[in-house]
Order: structure tokens, then C-alpha cells, then sequence
């Protein structure tokens, strides 16, 4: 990828992550934009900081787990967008369609997971203190 990522701001005080792994989170994260120019993924970047931020991930582990929701948001707004698109078959408009449900589902179960306090595929039944 040819986008220099823009330089974003990290409070230290709202977070117990290191800058590296912020920083490769962000980056990794920044692979997945689908935009058609610079100037829309450079917009897109910004909204996947301020998504990023305002979820104020704990850990490594909640911080993938917040990669995970966003990247799964961009892959379903991608396939609707596409399926949208004039020309397409009612099987491939179905299929991009059907990619973005279950895209929006691993978001959600992310977004649950990270509610919860554990990741979403860890297996086992989190033990209640008390």
C-alpha cells in the first residue's frame, strides 16, 4: 500500500497499550479500507482511528478484537456497495449481499466479545467471581 498513514494522536492516559501495537493495529487495519481514490481511503482512515479510539481498547487482546469489528464494518459497507452496483447478476447482488451479513455478524459478535471482556473464540464459559 502506497498511503502514508497520517499521524494520529494517542492519549496515554486512556490506554495501557503500547504505541507499537496501536500503531500496528492502525496499520493493519489500514490494508483493509476499500476506497476507490486516495482522498476516500485517506477519509476512511480517519473514521477507522475514531473507531479504533472510541472503543479505548485494555489490552492486545481487546485491541484485535477491535481491529476485528472494524475490518468485518468495512467488508460489509464494501459488499453492499457493490452489490448496489448497476450490472450485476441477481446471483453475484445476492452473494455480496449475503458476504455483508455475515460480516456485519462477526462484528457484532466482536463488538459483544469485547462488552464481555473476552475474545469471541476463546471456547469456554468465562468463571463469575462470587
Amino acid at each position: 500500500m502506497g498511503m502514508r498513514l497520517p499521524d494520529f494522536h494517542l492519549d496515554e492516559a486512556k490506554y495501557s497499550l503500547p504505541r507499537r501495537l496501536v500503531t500496528s493495529v492502525l496499520r493493519q487495519l489500514a490494508t483493509v479500507i476499500p476506497a476507490d481514490s486516495e482522498a476516500e481511503r485517506g477519509e476512511i482512515w480517519l473514521d477507522v482511528c475514531e473507531q479504533f479510539h472510541a472503543l479505548q481498547p485494555r489490552d492486545a487482546a481487546e485491541a484485535a478484537l477491535v481491529a476485528r469489528a472494524i475490518a468485518a464494518n468495512l467488508a460489509a459497507a464494501d459488499c453492499l456497495a457493490r452489490a448496489a452496483r448497476r450490472g450485476l447478476s441477481d446471483d453475484t447482488a445476492m452473494r455480496l449481499r449475503a458476504t455483508a451479513i455475515a460480516s456485519n455478524r462477526l462484528a457484532t459478535a466482536a463488538l459483544r466479545a469485547l462488552a464481555r471482556g473476552r475474545p469471541a473464540d476463546c471456547g469456554g464459559k468465562r468463571k463469575r467471581s462470587g
